[in-house]
């Protein structure tokens, strides 16, 4: 895998990392919400309900009191009017409780409570057909021998369906918490996995890239640079876990390059002592190095070859031959023959006049 796949595999890695606990912390927001919601859609409407309930029973049984030891028909006929009032708004809760209901215990609560209640409703509306029909002391009678446990159960029924949603809230909460706790614990493990994940990956994209580089990259480029601009007087130092890394391939073109130089100084040094056979070795240099020694070689060569021939025919003329040929040199070699054919000519020439 290339460098740039494996730090596009590091970035990727990350994105998805960061995502995945941003998703699961919304995820987990979300729980924490609608659990301690909960108080706030259901809990609270529901104890909202049932203290209504118990409010409109508490004049229920306050007034219905009444209207059996007030004497004044004007009077109990107002509070008549108030109780059928009172009964409605008992039933509009009672109604409105039910919508809240969450599970078969709640249900349960809610069906003692809405009998109990009916059962003092009934009883009050009793009374009041007792007192309407004139028999107020039977109806005094009646509220005090029958009513009080009627009254006592619906009160107790009432309380129970509180303490349940009470404890309902209270669940919510203690869930809304432990998820919380729960939350904090998975992110901070699952935050320590992506870091460690990261990390792993990080550590080897580096441990490739100095195996592959063969050091750190300012240094390589620096390297490469000084080598560009034909500076080859420093030593590249590799941190040695690969042959095949970048700074070790140019320690070996550069000791091609060192190894070449010299050859050529050695063959100049040669040459300028008189040792014209001296050529670079080919053999030790591999591919286009050894075409760029054979090319040395080749041109030094020609020149020499040049140079024997135009010796040779010169020394024809020493030897009284002036008609001896040259070849003819291509490009600006040509000055040679010109030189040649002017000194044939002066040759010809003095023999001409001495004879």
């Amino acid at each position: 895998m290339s460098v740039a796949k494996r730090l596009y595999l590091l970035i990727f890695s990350a994105i998805f990392g960061l995502f995945s606990i941003m998703g699961f912390s919304l995820y987990e927001m979300r729980q924490v919400y609608n659990v301690v919601n909960f108080a706030n859609v259901n809990t609270v409407p529901s104890i909202s309900a049932m203290s209504s309930v118990y409010k409109h029973f508490g004049n229920i049984r306050a007034w219905a009191w009444e209207i059996t030891i007030n004497q004044d028909p004007v009077v109990q006929a107002q509070l008549i009017e108030k109780l059928d009032e009172q009964f409605v708004e008992v039933d509009k809760y009672l109604a409105g409780y039910e919508k809240t209901q969450i599970n078969e215990e709640d249900r349960k609560l809610f069906l003692a409570v809405r009998q109990s209640v009916h059962a003092v409703v009934q009883a009050k509306k009793d009374v009041i057909a007792k007192v309407k029909a004139g028999q107020q002391q039977l109806a005094i009678e009646d509220t005090v021998n029958r009513h009080g446990p009627l009254v006592n159960k619906a009160s107790q029924d009432i309380e129970n369906l509180v303490n349940f949603n009470h404890q309902l809230a209270q669940k919510g909460a203690d869930e809304g918490q432990a998820i919380q706790g729960d939350a904090l614990i998975i992110t901070i493990v699952f935050s320590v996995i992506v870091a460690l994940g990261l990390l792993m990956i990080g550590i080897v994209i580096i441990r490739a890239l100095m195996k592959t580089l063969g050091g750190e990259p300012v240094y390589a480029a620096e390297c490469v640079n000084r080598i560009s601009r034909g500076d080859l007087s420093f030593d590249i130092a590799t941190n040695g876990k690969s042959e095949e890394s970048l700074l070790a391939a140019m320690v070996r073109m550069q000791n091609v390059l060192r190894e070449f130089i010299k050859d050529m100084k050695h063959m100049s040094v040669e040459h300028d002592k008189g040792d014209i056979d001296v050529i670079m070795h080919v053999d030790k240099f591999q591919g286009d190095f050894g075409v760029m020694a054979q090319g040395v070689n080749d041109m030094v060569l020609g020149h020499i070859a040049v140079k024997k021939k135009a010796m040779a025919c010169i020394k024809e003329f020493g030897e009284g031959n002036f008609d001896a040929q040259l070849e003819t040199f291509p490009g600006k070699k040509a000055f040679i023959n010109q030189t040649i054919e002017q000194v044939r000519q002066n040759l010809k020439a003095l023999i001409d006049a001495l004879s």
